[in-house]
């Protein structure tokens, strides 16, 4: 694993060094919450949870909420903007992102999700481009907690989550372009970037530079 400092220098850590860097990062700052899900790719979903359930009932003023992996960066100011001038019905649940429709539950490989007995899922948001979802969705999440059922990823259960809901024909889903995981980081219209940047593209990223396109996911709406 690979981590930049201050100054944009790369390093190279072990998990042992990871996660003292963590615990030191948390000392300081209180920016990081651990929770007691598996740390799996399986725990996912379980993590989204607890985080929401947290940021809920101990962010009270909040009324939206951003999911981004650690391999993105996020314009946070001009975000916090866009989100706040979005029109938020505080009633009503909305999902800001990337939004996938209709795409096909897979029966193999890492994405396999045996326990969902449907061929396609319903609209759900891509991760790798991150997502917002607003105060309404977080204490849904908050009330039916350990009845919310839990796909093979975080994303897709999240569609399901407001699927399931008795509002599912009610859930604002709103595809916004601001969201991307083409690692496009030069155009200042995107505010959330992605996805899967390596460590000298971070840097490139915080000097404005260009970064070579990925190719789109398989997923497609």
């Amino acid at each position: 694993m690979e981590w930049l400092d201050k100054d944009h220098n790369i390093h190279q850590m072990d998990t042992k060094k990871e996660h003292a860097l963590l615990v030191g990062e948390q000392t300081i700052n209180n920016d990081i919450l651990w929770t007691d899900e598996p740390e799996t790719y399986s725990g996912l979903p379980h993590k989204l949870r607890s985080s929401l359930i947290w940021l809920y009932k101990n962010v009270p003023h909040a009324q939206w909420f951003t999911k981004v992996d650690d391999d993105m960066i996020v314009r946070v100011g001009k975000l916090a903007q866009y989100l706040n001038s979005s029109q938020n019905d505080p009633q009503q649940a909305t999902v800001v992102g990337d939004i996938i429709y209709k795409a096909a539950v897979r029966t193999d490989g890492k994405w396999a999700d045996p326990n969902y007995g449907r061929a396609k899922y319903p609209p759900w948001p891509r991760g790798s481009s991150g997502y917002a979802v607003n105060r309404f969705v977080a204490k849904y999440v908050t009330e039916k907690n350990k009845d919310l059922f839990i796909s093979q990823g975080e994303d897709t259960s999240m569609g399901i989550w407001m699927d399931e809901a008795p509002f599912s024909d009610t859930v604002n889903w709103v595809n916004s372009t601001v969201f991307n995981n083409l690692k496009i980081c030069n155009d200042t219209n995107y505010l959330v970037i992605g996805h899967d940047l390596l460590s000298e593209e971070f840097r490139i990223c915080y000097k404005g530079g260009v970064i070579l396109k990925k190719t789109t996911s398989f997923w497609t709406r």
